[in-house]
């Protein structure tokens, strides 16, 4: 079995990368690094681990929220069960949406996806 690891060629790293900033911009946690690297959680779990498993992936979310300017954020609700994100990626010269939640709901509103080498893909 493939592992994925931040050297992984499983999924390219201009996906990686995408997803890095997306996980990073699509959450309210805001855990501490110490000097060793080890995060101390601070929020939600769940977001903190997502923003760990990017940082392990060699994306700074700290650094990306400096760099690239949220558009608009709509929060997690228990009705949607699901939080969005609106960006602007200045080097992509693109805007994006990244939205996490309930996967069931989330499948429901999907046309298509990013395979693993990044390539928009139709959901059949």
């Amino acid at each position: 079995m493939d592992s994925f690891d931040k050297d992984s060629k499983i999924v390219t790293s201009s996906l990686k990368e995408l997803l890095g900033i997306g996980v990073s911009l699509n959450s309210d946690a805001h855990p501490t690094i110490d000097k060793k690297g080890v995060f101390l959680q601070l929020g939600n779990k769940t977001e903190c681990a997502l923003l760990e498993l990017a940082y392990k992936f060699g994306h700074n979310f700290i650094e990306i929220r400096q760099k690239i300017k949220v558009i608009n954020t709509v929060p997690f609700s228990s009705s949607r069960k699901r939080m969005s994100v609106i960006f602007f990626h200045p080097d992509k010269k693109k805007y994006y949406i990244f939205s996490k939640g309930a996967p069931e709901l989330l499948v429901e509103n999907c046309k298509y996806y990013l395979n693993k080498v990044g390539n928009i893909t139709e959901i059949t």
